[in-house]
């Protein structure tokens, strides 16, 4: 897809943020993301996120919202082991 920029690694998103506010809400969104994976498929992020870029391959975008829907429910619950 032409209309979606290249790929950048974690650091380098990170880096994009120019306010540190910014950078640390970002950081948090990773965070959260990653310990929802792991509590859920026991897997780290970006396990999870490869593994839909292969379903996304074989036709598979449904998963991609079922995965984002299920992130959402999750964030919307208490984790009172997350601290």
């Amino acid at each position: 897809m032409s209309y979606i920029p290249e790929t950048k690694t974690k650091e380098e998103f990170l880096a994009s943020f120019k306010s540190e506010g910014r950078r640390g809400v970002a950081k948090s969104g990773i965070k959260a993301f990653d310990l929802f994976c792991k509590d859920r498929y026991q897997k780290n992020a970006s396990e999870v996120v490869k593994d839909l870029v292969k379903e996304v391959k074989n036709g598979k975008t449904e998963k991609t919202y079922v995965l984002l829907s299920q992130f959402v429910d999750w964030t919307n619950i208490d984790h009172q082991e997350i601290i």
